[in-house]
């Protein structure tokens, strides 16, 4: 496997897995690639639930 030089890392966040899917695509555009799966956090309170997906990408440096 090739090694590449990672010369950027950021976490992008969303309330809807819908905005995390066009940010995600908007960033791939602009170089990034998607490192490992989505996360997702809920919290249920008593009144509300929150959730929160993430998506960790990366920018690579060219060769």
């Amino acid at each position: 496997m090739e090694n590449k030089k990672i010369i950027d890392y950021i976490i992008l966040e969303m309330e809807s897995k819908e905005l995390l899917v066009f940010e995600v695509l908007n960033k791939i555009k602009e170089g990034y690639l998607p490192l490992g799966g989505i996360s997702l956090a809920v919290d249920s309170g008593k009144l509300t639930v929150f959730k929160c997906f993430a998506q960790a990408m990366v920018k690579y440096a060219d060769k």
